[in-house]
């Protein structure tokens, strides 16, 4: 469905769908290459959530559509995918798109289920709940840092 090498991605983009802003992240690897590091450049700076991403990643480059339900469709807006919808867009260094998802309206009698568009012309039908964490917002992806007095969580 989404066809990309893991390592070669080199920013992620995520958009939330209709009006809200996108959400980038950069990798970035030290001088010594041994680890990389992920950080959130839009809409604000910040450190990224490494396990999160690194959890993205790998979903998304095992997701399995159920169907196929179009082959290169001359209009992907009949099943709400249009750029504006919600999904994500990978990038390696140069700025290459390496592969692209969008999600569009849920499917008619099929609760749960939804269209998408992945790496192909085609239009998918897919379980909304493998999509479920592709972050809506900054929070899903930016480390906050701990501030005294805040609930560490017990």
């Amino acid at each position: 469905m989404l066809i990309f090498k893991q390592d070669q991605v080199a920013k992620i983009v995520f958009s939330p769908g209709g009006s809200a802003k996108e959400i980038a992240v950069e990798k970035i690897v030290p001088d010594g290459g041994d680890s990389e590091e992920w950080v959130v450049v839009t809409p604000e700076k910040g450190p990224a959530k490494r396990w999160k991403i690194s959890s993205l990643l790998y979903k998304l480059a095992s997701l399995k559509a159920a169907s196929v339900v179009a082959d290169a469709p001359v209009d992907f807006s009949k099943y709400g995918i249009s750029g504006s919808s919600r999904g994500v867009g990978l990038f390696d260094a140069t700025g290459k798109e390496l592969a692209r998802l969008e999600i569009g309206k849920d499917v008619k009698d099929k609760p749960g289920a939804v269209y998408l568009r992945g790496s192909r012309n085609q239009v998918l039908q897919m379980d909304s709940a493998k999509l479920s964490d592709l972050p809506t917002q900054l929070d899903d992806v930016i480390e906050r840092p701990f501030r005294p007095g805040q609930d560490g969580g017990t």
